[in-house]
């Protein structure tokens, strides 16, 4: 037995694929806790309690809640018995958490998929894992010698965006897209931003909103067409004139599909004062830590304006993004990564 644990939007996603490949690959039994995309294709998902609590000032008032979901995982896992746990993304909830596990279950297999960045910030987190986890999966080819000098079997698996999100290079109409975030307090912050914003630029294009359904409450629709579709926002990503997104897996989907974008982000005071004096990396955006360089405009905190987003769309153009840095040479990124857990599981 398989157990999944996805605490968070995209690492919902990455763990929906995963489950899929598993499924074809073998006939594995496979327990999870998730949010929508999880518990979609997996019939033994527990939908999550703590999805998208994120920042200090958010994590601080949920403490509670947090505490009592990582209690009933571990209660849950202690009652199963798997073979493997595979923890991903989350790292500030998963690590403690799976630490707790190899606590009760010493012989369990643990596999952690999605490496936290130890490359911007809190680089003693690669240690800690080495202590925990018998292996890690990472998205991008850059991250395995983070870990690996650490003693932590690491393996690039690439990815799952890369399996989607392909640059058809058709001709883009005048739509402008939004993308706000995947948590209430992101959408809250951005949304009044963007939009006003995109009403300066959208001359005959119409202005799109592509969110999660749970979320469809926060928006005015008047005027504003909003999409919860996933396969219509694959289109949606090939065919807008640009997009202005909250950064987050989202840029890496963009500057996959070859959308022009302008990437934008608030967080609160108090975070956004901690991290600036901790981050070593001079980017937010996933499309610019990757390659190194700023291929899409930033603007972040006090510089996430309207007037600055409008600004920065006249001069946006196509990311110039290098797939290879997000696919393995041995495939499919979820297939490669489900071919590694399985592999733990026979040894």
């Amino acid at each position: 037995m398989i157990y999944i644990i996805a605490t968070e939007a995209s690492g919902d996603k990455i763990a929906a694929a995963l489950v899929r490949a598993l499924y074809d690959l073998s006939n594995v039994e496979i327990h999870a806790v998730g949010g929508e995309s999880l518990c979609n294709v997996c019939k033994n998902t527990k939908l999550s309690d703590i999805f998208g609590i994120s920042g200090i000032t958010e994590v601080i008032p949920n403490l509670f809640k947090i505490k009592k979901f990582s209690d009933f995982i571990l209660r849950d896992i202690k009652t199963k018995q798997p073979k493997i746990v595979v923890t991903i993304d989350s790292p500030d909830f998963c690590i403690p958490l799976a630490k707790k596990i190899r606590h009760i279950l010493p012989n369990i297999k643990l596999v952690h998929y999605v490496a936290p960045t130890v490359w911007a910030w809190r680089s003693g987190r690669a240690k800690a894992m080495a202590k925990i986890y018998d292996a890690l999966l990472t998205l991008f080819s850059f991250e395995p010698q983070f870990f690996e000098k650490e003693g932590l079997k690491s393996i690039f698996v690439g990815h799952p965006a890369a399996e989607e999100f392909i640059n058809t290079k058709e001709k883009r109409n005048k739509d402008i897209l939004i993308l706000p975030g995947s948590r209430t307090h992101e959408i809250k912050r951005l949304f009044p931003v963007f939009l006003h914003a995109a009403k300066h630029i959208a001359q005959n294009g119409k202005i799109i909103v592509a969110t999660l359904k749970r979320f469809e409450y926060l928006f005015n629709t008047q005027n504003i067409e909003i999409q919860t579709d996933e396969n219509i926002k694959k289109q949606l990503f090939q065919t807008c004139k640009i997009a202005i997104a909250a950064s987050g897996t989202v840029t890496l989907q963009l500057a996959l599909s070859g959308c022009p974008m302008v990437v934008g982000y608030k967080m609160s005071p108090i975070t956004f004062n901690i991290l600036r004096h901790i981050v070593k990396t001079p980017y937010i955006s996933l499309p610019n830590i990757i390659m190194q360089k700023e291929i899409v405009k930033e603007l972040i905190q006090n510089k996430c304006t309207s007037q600055n987003i409008i600004k920065a769309c006249t001069t946006a153009k196509t990311p110039n993004f290098d797939r290879n840095t997000v696919i393995p040479q041995t495939g499919s990124p979820s297939y490669v990564a489900a071919q590694a857990i399985l592999d733990l599981l026979d040894t």
